[in-house]
């Protein structure tokens, strides 16, 4: 893939678009500007940028087509209740989290329908939010950061709890009385001193 000049990449990332429009590049490179190289390079990110719109909603229903709605309604009531929970919870935490910030951080609201995004659909979400929304870049940037940050502790939590180290969470035990990853480890003669309440 060919770069673009200082000048492209100031008239495309500067002013946050993929790719200059043909006839503000013609006249670009009629004002010296833009090189012929900055047009060709224009030119294939336009291509990029019309199959990157073209592919999102047409992957979508390629998903679909492959379900079986009839034993997904069947099997899913579990897990149908345990989806509509985490969406409430969501909506509650990111609620109170605007109230108490509103007033302390620019575009709270923004950030806040960020976190919705993001706790539903994962860091797609997020990004077309924030698009969508037309969110400043520290923003995003310091709202992705600190959730990878914060889900990287908890995931750091939660597997040490369960390797023993922190005792946090209560554990469930087995009939024996150990719990399955000390069975695991006691298995492979591992010298470890495990906490009695693990």
């Amino acid at each position: 893939m060919p770069r673009g000049s200082d000048a492209f990449r100031e008239a495309t990332i500067g002013q946050d678009r993929s790719f200059v429009p043909k006839s503000e590049a013609v006249e670009m490179v009629a004002a010296g500007t833009f090189s012929e190289r900055d047009l060709r390079v224009n030119s294939i990110a336009g291509v990029q940028d019309g199959a990157q719109t073209a592919l999102v909603p047409l992957a979508i229903p390629l998903i679909l087509f492959s379900l079986n709605v009839r034993r997904w309604l069947k099997f899913s009531g579990k897990g149908f209740l345990s989806m509509a929970l985490a969406l409430v919870s969501v909506m509650i935490i990111v609620a109170t989290g605007y109230l108490i910030f509103r007033d302390k951080v620019e575009g709270s609201d923004k950030i806040g329908g960020m976190l919705i995004g993001l706790y539903t659909g994962g860091s797609v979400n997020l990004a077309s939010i924030a698009l969508a929304l037309d969110v400043e870049p520290n923003a995003f940037i310091m709202t992705n950061t600190y959730d990878m940050i914060v889900g990287a502790l908890v995931v750091l939590l939660l597997h040490y709890r369960r390797a023993g180290v922190l005792q946090v969470i209560p554990s469930r035990r087995s009939k024996g009385g150990q719990t399955r990853m000390a069975k695991i480890l006691i298995s492979r003669e591992w010298v470890i001193s495990w906490p009695r309440s693990f």
